[in-house]
Protein backbone atom coordinates (compact mmCIF):
# COMPACT_ATOMS: atom_id res chain seq x y z
CA UNK A 1 0.00 0.00 0.00
CA UNK A 2 1.25 3.20 -0.88
CA UNK A 3 1.65 5.81 1.81
CA UNK A 4 -1.02 9.09 1.29
CA UNK A 5 -0.05 11.80 -1.28
CA UNK A 6 2.94 10.03 -2.60
CA UNK A 7 1.09 10.02 -6.29
CA UNK A 8 1.11 13.80 -6.35
CA UNK A 9 4.47 14.01 -5.16
CA UNK A 10 5.31 11.87 -8.16
CA UNK A 11 3.61 13.86 -10.58
CA UNK A 12 4.96 17.10 -9.10
CA UNK A 13 8.33 15.56 -9.68
CA UNK A 14 7.64 14.08 -13.30
CA UNK A 15 6.04 17.74 -14.16
CA UNK A 16 9.28 19.61 -12.93
CA UNK A 17 11.33 17.23 -15.03
CA UNK A 18 9.23 18.06 -18.08
CA UNK A 19 9.92 21.30 -17.29
CA UNK A 20 13.49 21.54 -17.09
CA UNK A 21 13.95 19.48 -19.70
CA UNK A 22 11.79 21.68 -22.13
CA UNK A 23 13.86 24.67 -20.48
CA UNK A 24 17.18 22.70 -21.79
CA UNK A 25 15.90 21.94 -25.31
CA UNK A 26 14.84 25.46 -25.64
CA UNK A 27 18.24 26.83 -24.52
CA UNK A 28 20.07 24.02 -26.45
CA UNK A 29 18.33 25.58 -29.46
CA UNK A 30 19.10 28.93 -29.28
CA UNK A 31 22.09 28.53 -28.17
CA UNK A 32 22.74 26.15 -31.53
CA UNK A 33 20.92 28.26 -34.28
CA UNK A 34 22.88 30.41 -36.96
CA UNK A 35 21.97 33.60 -35.43
CA UNK A 36 23.52 32.87 -32.12
CA UNK A 37 26.63 30.80 -33.49
CA UNK A 38 27.10 34.40 -35.68
CA UNK A 39 26.90 36.52 -32.46
CA UNK A 40 29.51 34.45 -30.53
CA UNK A 41 31.93 34.49 -33.57
CA UNK A 42 31.62 37.99 -33.73
CA UNK A 43 31.47 38.39 -30.44
CA UNK A 44 35.16 36.46 -30.02
CA UNK A 45 36.13 38.36 -32.98
CA UNK A 46 35.91 42.05 -31.16
CA UNK A 47 37.08 40.50 -28.15
CA UNK A 48 40.55 39.67 -29.89
CA UNK A 49 40.52 42.86 -31.69
CA UNK A 50 40.58 44.77 -28.65
CA UNK A 51 43.64 45.65 -26.23
CA UNK A 52 44.14 46.52 -22.68
CA UNK A 53 47.71 47.98 -22.56
CA UNK A 54 51.10 46.93 -23.86
CA UNK A 55 51.44 43.38 -24.86
CA UNK A 56 54.69 41.18 -25.99
CA UNK A 57 55.04 39.86 -29.26
CA UNK A 58 54.03 36.49 -28.98
CA UNK A 59 50.48 37.73 -27.17
CA UNK A 60 49.85 40.42 -30.11
CA UNK A 61 50.63 37.91 -32.61
CA UNK A 62 48.10 35.18 -31.10
CA UNK A 63 45.22 37.81 -31.11
CA UNK A 64 45.74 38.81 -34.68
CA UNK A 65 45.74 35.46 -35.82
CA UNK A 66 42.33 34.88 -33.42
CA UNK A 67 40.90 37.75 -35.48
CA UNK A 68 42.21 36.00 -39.16
CA UNK A 69 40.42 33.19 -38.03
CA UNK A 70 37.29 34.47 -37.86
CA UNK A 71 37.44 35.45 -41.50
CA UNK A 72 36.30 32.63 -44.37
CA UNK A 73 40.26 31.78 -45.74
CA UNK A 74 40.16 33.82 -48.99
CA UNK A 75 38.09 36.69 -47.12
CA UNK A 76 38.01 40.41 -49.13
CA UNK A 77 37.84 43.29 -46.87
CA UNK A 78 37.53 46.41 -48.38
CA UNK A 79 37.37 49.44 -45.48
CA UNK A 80 38.42 53.25 -45.74
CA UNK A 81 40.58 52.66 -42.91
CA UNK A 82 43.09 50.32 -44.79
CA UNK A 83 44.76 51.97 -47.96
CA UNK A 84 44.35 48.86 -50.17
CA UNK A 85 42.12 45.96 -49.77
CA UNK A 86 43.40 43.24 -47.75
CA UNK A 87 42.69 39.44 -48.71
CA UNK A 88 42.89 36.20 -46.75
CA UNK A 89 43.91 34.99 -43.23
CA UNK A 90 47.69 35.65 -44.00
CA UNK A 91 46.98 39.06 -45.33
CA UNK A 92 44.55 39.80 -42.56
CA UNK A 93 46.20 38.95 -39.42
CA UNK A 94 49.42 40.85 -40.70
CA UNK A 95 46.94 43.95 -41.24
CA UNK A 96 45.73 43.32 -37.46
CA UNK A 97 48.95 42.92 -36.13
CA UNK A 98 50.13 46.38 -37.30
CA UNK A 99 46.83 48.04 -36.55
CA UNK A 100 46.70 46.79 -32.95
CA UNK A 101 50.64 47.87 -32.57
CA UNK A 102 50.00 50.91 -33.33
CA UNK A 103 47.59 51.50 -30.36
CA UNK A 104 48.33 51.20 -26.20
CA UNK A 105 44.10 50.14 -25.55
CA UNK A 106 41.91 49.26 -27.90
CA UNK A 107 38.18 48.98 -26.98
CA UNK A 108 35.11 48.14 -29.40
CA UNK A 109 31.95 48.88 -28.87
CA UNK A 110 29.27 47.46 -31.41
CA UNK A 111 25.26 48.85 -32.16
CA UNK A 112 22.85 48.86 -34.60
CA UNK A 113 23.48 44.97 -35.75
CA UNK A 114 20.84 43.63 -38.18
CA UNK A 115 20.99 40.32 -39.76
CA UNK A 116 19.73 38.83 -43.14
CA UNK A 117 20.42 35.04 -42.50
CA UNK A 118 19.53 32.79 -45.92
CA UNK A 119 19.97 29.41 -44.05
CA UNK A 120 20.10 27.17 -46.84
CA UNK A 121 22.50 28.47 -48.74
CA UNK A 122 25.14 28.69 -45.94
CA UNK A 123 24.92 32.80 -45.97
CA UNK A 124 24.34 35.71 -43.69
CA UNK A 125 24.92 39.37 -44.22
CA UNK A 126 25.04 41.50 -41.07
CA UNK A 127 25.17 45.26 -40.59
CA UNK A 128 26.45 47.04 -37.80
CA UNK A 129 28.02 50.47 -36.63
CA UNK A 130 31.52 49.82 -34.82
CA UNK A 131 32.63 52.64 -32.25
CA UNK A 132 36.63 52.21 -31.31
CA UNK A 133 38.05 53.80 -28.50
CA UNK A 134 41.70 54.24 -29.59
CA UNK A 135 44.12 54.96 -26.82
CA UNK A 136 48.04 56.44 -27.14
CA UNK A 137 50.21 57.94 -24.74
CA UNK A 138 47.24 58.79 -22.74
CA UNK A 139 44.68 60.39 -25.58
CA UNK A 140 42.17 58.58 -26.84
CA UNK A 141 40.21 59.22 -30.00
CA UNK A 142 37.24 57.79 -30.99
CA UNK A 143 36.66 56.59 -34.90
CA UNK A 144 33.05 55.49 -35.82
CA UNK A 145 31.99 53.37 -39.37
CA UNK A 146 29.45 51.56 -40.66
CA UNK A 147 30.30 48.03 -41.85
CA UNK A 148 28.48 45.05 -43.85
CA UNK A 149 29.82 41.84 -43.29
CA UNK A 150 29.02 39.17 -45.55
CA UNK A 151 29.18 35.65 -43.38
CA UNK A 152 29.51 31.96 -44.74
CA UNK A 153 28.77 28.69 -42.44
CA UNK A 154 32.23 26.98 -43.11
CA UNK A 155 32.82 23.48 -41.99
CA UNK A 156 34.87 24.95 -38.84
CA UNK A 157 31.82 27.09 -38.20
CA UNK A 158 30.64 30.36 -39.24
CA UNK A 159 33.50 33.08 -40.92
CA UNK A 160 33.40 36.48 -42.53
CA UNK A 161 33.41 36.07 -46.12
CA UNK A 162 33.55 39.43 -46.87
CA UNK A 163 33.89 43.14 -44.75
CA UNK A 164 33.44 46.23 -45.88
CA UNK A 165 32.88 49.69 -45.03
CA UNK A 166 29.31 50.92 -45.86
CA UNK A 167 29.30 54.66 -47.23
CA UNK A 168 28.52 57.30 -44.53
CA UNK A 169 25.35 59.37 -44.95
CA UNK A 170 26.21 62.92 -46.10
CA UNK A 171 24.76 65.91 -44.88
CA UNK A 172 22.81 68.15 -47.65
CA UNK A 173 23.84 71.18 -48.01
CA UNK A 174 23.01 74.56 -46.43
CA UNK A 175 21.23 74.44 -43.10
CA UNK A 176 17.95 72.02 -42.48
CA UNK A 177 15.46 74.78 -41.21
CA UNK A 178 16.45 76.61 -44.67
CA UNK A 179 12.79 77.98 -45.68
CA UNK A 180 11.51 76.19 -48.68
CA UNK A 181 11.17 78.00 -52.22
CA UNK A 182 7.26 79.30 -53.13
CA UNK A 183 6.18 76.85 -55.65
Amino acid sequence: MRAPGTGAVRAAALGLAAAVAVAGAIAWARWNRDEARIARALADLVRNAGKDGREGAVAAAARAQAVADAFAEEAETTTDLLPVAVNGRSEIASAVFQSRAAFDAIRIELYDRTLELDGPRGAATMRLTAVAHLGREGATERVVREFELDWSREPEGWRVRAARTVAPLRRLPGPLSAPRPPG
